[in-house]
C-alpha cells in the first residue's frame, strides 16, 4: 500500500508545471509568484529557463497589454514551456511602443505632438482605437485604396 501511495505521488508531482506569472503592473525582479508576478516576457522566459531542470513549466500571462520591443525568440531551450494566458484573463501581446506624447492643437480640430526621433510607423492606436495619419490627399473613407 505505501508502495502504491509513493509511485501515485511521484507521478502526480511530475505532472504538475511550476507557474510563473506574467504582469503589466509587475516587477521583472520579482520571482513571479501569483502575488509578485513579473512584467515583461523576456524576464519569465529567464525564470522558465531556470526552473525546467525541475520539471515543466507553465507561463501564465495576466490581463494588459504587453509591449514587445524586440522579436521573442523561443529556441530549443524553451521546449516543454508553455506559455498561456492565466484563467479568466485576457492579455494582449504588441510589437507596438508605447509613446507619453504631449497633444497641442495646430488648427480647425487638429492636434499634434512631437515624437521621438528616429520612429517609424504606419499605424496609430489613441486609448485602443486605431486613428488616421496626415496623407496626401486627405483621408477619403470612399476610396478604394487606402482611403485617399
Amino acid at each position: 500500500m505505501t508502495k502504491r501511495l509513493l509511485l501515485l505521488a511521484v507521478c502526480h508531482s511530475a505532472t504538475l508545471a511550476a507557474a510563473i506569472y506574467v504582469s503589466p503592473s509587475g516587477q521583472d525582479r520579482n520571482p513571479g509568484t501569483e502575488q509578485r508576478p513579473v512584467a515583461s516576457l523576456a524576464a519569465a522566459q529567464k525564470l522558465a529557463r531556470q526552473q525546467k531542470s525541475q520539471g515543466p513549466v507553465t507561463v501564465l500571462l495576466k490581463t494588459g497589454t504587453y509591449y514587445l520591443p524586440e522579436t521573442f525568440v523561443l529556441t530549443p531551450q524553451d521546449s516543454g514551456t508553455t506559455y498561456a494566458a492565466a484563467p479568466g484573463q485576457t492579455p494582449t501581446l504588441s510589437g507596438g511602443a508605447r509613446l507619453n506624447l504631449k497633444w497641442q492643437p495646430y488648427k480647425d480640430g487638429i492636434v499634434m505632438a512631437k515624437v521621438p526621433t528616429g520612429l517609424q510607423t504606419d499605424q496609430l492606436f489613441i486609448n485602443g482605437q486605431r486613428q488616421n495619419l496626415a496623407r496626401y490627399p486627405n483621408f477619403d473613407a470612399t476610396s478604394a485604396y487606402f482611403n485617399g
